[in-house]
């Protein structure tokens, strides 16, 4: 993507958090985060974040600086942007949450939001960047930060969609709401959650284990995945809406007509096949057509992509709104309270938003 399509702020902003799967230097496994017991320690933890973003910002990173305030892996990823200011003069961010992850309070989680940008069709861009802070002899130091790593180019992939007059406007709303989802804040799942809560619980419900759905996955409101098997729908994955398509044959020459016409033809062909193999594996399965259309049309409506029940926590449903196997995001329900261990590397961000309800990062 060229650099000049990426504001300034988030460019600069993003630079700096490239990090994804490092190893830290405390040896002792994390824990689920928690209220610190001393809110003293928690104000300080939340410091130590701002001094470094501060300082980075005004006079810039050297590498005495560096091994003062930060620790292990994440000096090593800073030192090449020694000299430099990661983090522009004017960046306007929050802390939102500190919690404690080890029983002494000696290691947490500091989450920050930024808001860096405005895309047309989805609104307020926000990064929500989530730093692991360390206490020892020299005080709280930065050992990691996290944060979804394709911002940008989602970022680009909505900007194109809204300025672009390749895409009929009755299909632009569509197309940026399946593509936001992954760029959704933590304000913005919360609110998605507190919304529509009765239909997250219905989800949930349907996962329950009464029955042998365990898995569904979906692109649109096409089922990809059932289970461990996978459906192949080609073209036809996503639906394209009826005024969409008179849109686009409204000022279309003939010879364009003629090609969507075709392309049309193929992907009913396709649609066919897909629903096929859907009623086949259902059929393996013991369950009801109906009964999937209707589930992942609720996913579709609460933004969920994926539905993951196949969980070590008992009770547990992964629901993910969107991103890939190395880096999503969405929730998490646990009846019983079990959640995973909040680390660096995997679950690096949880926040309860109800009872047995969690918002997560992973990567």
């Amino acid at each position: 993507m060229p650099r000049d399509l990426i504001p300034s702020v988030l460019r600069r902003c993003l630079s700096f958090v490239v990090l994804a799967f490092v190893v830290l230097v405390w040896a002792e496994p994390a824990l689920a985060q928690r209220p610190f017991g001393d809110f003293r320690r928690a104000d300080s933890a939340a410091q130590a974040v701002v001094a470094f973003i501060s300082a980075s910002a005004t006079k810039g990173i050297d590498s005495v600086y560096l091994y003062e305030h930060a620790v292990g892996r994440f000096v090593e990823k800073m030192l090449p942007l020694a000299g430099q200011k990661p983090f522009p003069p004017h960046l306007r961010y929050e802390v939102t949450a500190v919690q404690s992850i080890r029983d002494d309070d000696s290691l947490a989680m500091v989450a920050l939001t930024s808001v860096v940008d405005t895309l047309g069709g989805f609104g307020p861009l926000a990064v929500e960047m989530t730093f692991f802070v360390q206490l020892d002899e020299k005080g709280w130091r930065i050992a990691d930060m996290r944060r979804f790593k394709h911002i940008e180019t989602r970022a680009h992939e909505i900007r194109a969609i809204d300025t672009s007059s390749d895409y009929p406007r009755a299909l632009k709303p569509r197309m940026v709401r399946e593509l936001s989802s992954v760029l959704l804040s933590n304000e913005q799942l919360r609110e998605n959650f507190h919304r529509n809560r009765a239909g997250f619980a219905d989800l949930a419900a349907r996962f329950s284990g009464r029955d042998s759905l365990r898995i569904l996955g979906r692109t649109d409101r096409s089922i990809v995945q059932l289970n461990r098997l996978g459906i192949e729908w080609g073209v036809a994955a996503h639906e394209i809406p009826k005024e969409a398509i008179d849109e686009y044959l409204a000022s279309a020459s003939p010879k364009d007509r003629a090609a969507l016409r075709t392309e049309l033809k193929h992907a009913e062909r396709m649609r066919r096949i897909g629903r096929d193999s859907l009623a086949k594996h259902a059929r393996r399965y013991g369950l009801s057509v109906a009964h999937l259309d209707s589930t992942v049309a609720l996913m579709a409506d609460l933004r969920v992509s994926f539905v993951n029940a196949q969980l070590p926590w008992k009770g547990a449903v992964q629901m993910t709104v969107g991103g890939v196997i190395d880096d999503a995001i969405g929730y998490l329900y646990s009846p019983n309270g079990e959640i995973p261990i909040v680390s660096n590397d995997e679950f690096y961000y949880l926040e309860q938003i109800a009872d047995d309800w969690w918002i997560f990062r992973a990567g």
